[in-house]
């Protein structure tokens, strides 16, 4: 039997039992498109960069991804949280401080919605979209590294992993990608959040992000709306996901097909 006939097979056989059927439009998002790519890239590892209170790990355990998780968060009311939510996971680590391109210490600007915490200044932009949820009227110090520092103390064993980078820094994910060193080039994937209409001072826009990404070899598998300017209907953020070439190789587009 034909696709057309069973479907007309399957509405009739519904309705007579009291039932209509209404086909489902699947939409990718970046959870069923991380579905489809991390087994694809075959990750391993996660670095959660910018973990905030834990919400990205817990998405990536409910898509399926069952290896190791890093998640790094500074701000310490987040972290406090975020260390709670990972007691029950043995596979999911978890860092009191932030990565950069420095080592030291700096402040962090913190807003009353803790997602919004930044190391940039909240822009004029950012307080007439978000209003009272991004202004900040406080500061913590917080403790800086680089990755590539991180690394050498912590993943002695880096160089063997398949390593899936996610950022989400408020208007710092370039930096954090600058304190990689050797290892920028070396992931088998990536995850940032890039500004289209940006709600920091003074921190790249999108076509600077991609474009640096792109000359570390990565290109783009995805780019998923964040957050729209209601007045214009403008893409405020992205999250844009990124592989190197080889490493997809032709093999994602049936798996988003499935999706």
């Amino acid at each position: 039997m034909s696709s057309p006939h069973k479907e007309r097979w399957y509405r009739r056989l519904a309705h007579k039992l009291g039932y209509d059927l209404v086909k489902f439009n699947k939409q990718i998002t970046v959870e069923t498109h991380l579905r489809a790519l991390l087994p694809v890239l075959k990750v391993d590892l996660v670095l959660d960069v910018g973990a905030n209170e834990g919400q990205y790990a817990q998405a990536l355990r409910y898509v399926g991804y069952t290896g190791d998780i890093m998640s790094f968060e500074p701000a310490a009311a987040a972290y406090a949280r975020l260390s709670q939510r990972a007691q029950a996971d043995p596979r999911w680590q978890t860092f009191n401080l932030a990565l950069s391109d420095t080592q030291g210490s700096a402040e962090l600007h913190q807003s009353a919605a803790s997602v919004f915490n930044s190391l940039h200044a909240t822009s004029e932009f950012g307080r007439q979209k978000f209003g009272a949820s991004i202004t900040a009227d406080t500061t913590e110090t917080i403790s800086l590294n680089r990755f590539d520092e991180f690394a050498a103390q912590h993943l002695p064993d880096l160089a063997k992993r398949r390593v899936f980078l996610k950022m989400d820094t408020q208007g710092h994910d370039l930096a954090v990608m600058r304190g990689c060193g050797d290892w920028a080039t070396r992931f088998c994937g990536l995850q940032s959040e890039v500004a289209v209409m940006p709600i920091y001072e003074g921190i790249p826009d999108y076509m600077q992000a991609i474009s640096e990404y792109r000359a570390l070899g990565y290109e783009v598998t995805g780019l998923f709306t964040v957050s729209r300017n209601r007045a214009s209907g403008h893409v405020v953020e992205f999250d844009c996901v990124m592989a190197p070439p080889a490493q997809v190789s032709g093999n994602l587009q049936p798996q988003l097909s499935e999706g």
